[in-house]
């Protein structure tokens, strides 16, 4: 478990140019299921120290002074808005115990929303995910204990893991965040899901899923254990 000596107050200021500059590393692996905190350590431990990052990584392009990120075939400008938001959504998550370690076999990915009142959208799918990007009526949903297995059996239908902390986890796995208010982070259940996984919102619609991962190379800072680390953000693998 991480433990957080500092507020989530965001270093966003130092998400420095090298750092996030458009680079070709090897992609990180996705790794296999994990039935405790020790094996998820470990996972988690690979990834931040390796010399692999997500694919198509959000970076900054000096020209434009924006963050751009690849997608559908050419690039979307990432808000720093919305970077902001990510990161201290992040951040929050941890520090409340909703999951331990940002990489995808914990919590490294959310699902964009936007309301149904929007109806069909027209236009390119690069114009849809700016407006999305931009719009503060947009919901991010997350999932975390992604491969960590909380509950025996085949398709993890069985008996909840019998450790109080363990099933805290599965209980909080699903959180609801907006990119207009980072703080209002809302744990979610879903009552007739056997891994209660929350699939859809009421009034809402699913654009895409983007994904997060901390690597010590990574773009964008985040406060641990009163050090600096960093993760990626990616919007298409």
């Amino acid at each position: 478990m991480w433990i957080w000596l500092l507020p989530f107050a965001l270093a966003f200021a130092d998400a420095s140019p090298d750092r996030c500059r458009k680079t070709s590393e090897p992609k990180a692996p996705r790794f296999s299921v994990v039935k405790t905190l020790a094996e998820l350590a470990s996972q988690f431990q690979q990834i931040y120290e390796s010399d692999t990052r997500l694919a198509s990584r959000t970076y900054w392009q000096p020209n434009q002074q924006n963050f751009l990120a690849p997608y559908a075939g050419s690039e979307v400008v990432i808000p720093k808005g919305v970077i902001e938001k990510i990161t201290e959504h992040l951040q929050i998550a941890l520090d409340r115990g909703y999951a331990d370690y940002p990489f995808y076999s914990d919590f490294g990915h959310g699902h964009l929303l936007y309301p149904k009142s929007w109806g069909d959208q027209e236009g390119t799918s690069l114009a849809i995910l700016e407006k999305i990007l931009s719009s503060s009526e947009t919901k991010v949903l997350y999932h975390t204990a992604e491969l960590l297995q909380l509950r025996e059996g085949k398709f993890f239908s069985g008996a909840l893991n019998p450790d109080p902390y363990m099933q805290w986890r599965y209980y909080s796995r699903n959180i609801l965040g907006d990119l207009e208010n980072s703080k209002n982070l809302a744990v979610l259940f879903a009552k007739n899901e056997k891994y209660n996984t929350v699939r859809s919102l009421e009034a809402y619609r699913e654009w895409g899923t983007f994904y997060f991962s901390a690597n010590k190379n990574g773009c964008f800072p985040f406060q641990y254990q009163g050090k600096t680390h960093y993760f990626d953000l990616s919007f298409s693998l």
